[in-house]
């Protein structure tokens, strides 16, 4: 049986348009595709946030206590005091000698405790910063803040970080 000349015309008609409309939905370079997705990605991912300069975390904190100054007055009354306590001691030559003991251990001990009370407290504070390295800061209070806090540093001051 001979199939007629049309009919084989036909058919390569046919699959010269199903092969066309085929080709069109094909990319014509592979990479082309990619690179498309790729700028699509980049466009839907959020932007990496900013590193905050002045922004870290408490790594530690170390109580100072300091000494202050003294005026004099703490060495003087302290030398009246221990003279008063020395003098109950003894009679004589050692009255006298246990009056100027006690004023002079009195004097030594009203001077400490006048720096002492005169002295202040505050806190050494280390930060471990975002964008790397330390920062230390010295403040007086500590307000509430504790190793591991989120803090933004301000001069010599420090923010809880928000």
């Amino acid at each position: 049986m001979k199939i007629p000349a049309h009919t084989y015309l036909k058919s390569i008609i046919g699959l010269s348009i199903v092969a066309s409309l085929t080709a069109c939905n094909m990319p014509a370079d592979s990479d082309v595709r990619a690179g498309a997705n790729t700028q699509e990605a980049a466009r839907a991912a959020p932007p990496a946030p900013a590193i905050c300069s002045d922004c870290g975390t408490i790594a530690s904190i170390d109580q100072v206590k300091e000494k202050g100054s003294a005026s004099g007055i703490g060495a003087v009354v302290g030398a009246a005091a221990g003279a008063v306590i020395g003098h109950q001691v003894g009679d004589g030559r050692g009255n006298d000698a246990a009056t100027a003991t006690g004023a002079i251990g009195g004097g030594i001990a009203g001077h400490q405790i006048e720096k002492r009370i005169n002295g202040t407290t505050y806190f050494h504070v280390t930060v471990a910063m975002e964008g790397g390295g330390t920062r230390s800061v010295d403040v007086e209070t500590l307000n509430g803040l504790t190793v591991g806090s989120k803090v933004k540093v301000v001069g010599n001051n420090l923010h809880v970080a928000g």
